[in-house]
């Protein structure tokens, strides 16, 4: 699901250039996109957060501030969800330009 999310961001004309992609760790999910800076160096921005509690059963969308080492920040435009496409529905739509500028 996730690798396909990423995969569907980039035209197939800039793959060579761009790339989006996530890391997972323990319950959260966090998206980014890699641009290519110089030959063989890529440089990273952080997109998206999406966060489990596995007590609520729900997933939370969060956001950084555009800060070097920026802190995450709850989305409040988007209420917790029980699954993350919602969630990546609204990254999608990005009605304030918080994710994709």
């Amino acid at each position: 699901m996730l690798a396909s999310y990423c995969a569907d961001r980039v035209p197939t004309g800039l793959r060579h250039q761009i790339r989006v992609g996530y890391r997972i760790r323990t319950t959260a999910v966090t998206l980014f996109q890699e641009r290519l800076a110089d030959p063989g160096q890529w440089s990273r921005l952080v997109i998206a957060q999406l966060r489990y509690n596995p007590d609520l059963h729900h997933w939370k969308l969060y956001c950084t501030d555009r800060r070097p080492l920026g802190r995450w920040h709850r989305y409040d435009l988007a209420p917790p969800a029980p699954s993350i496409e919602p969630l990546l529905a609204e990254i999608d739509n990005d009605p304030i330009g918080i994710f994709w500028g």
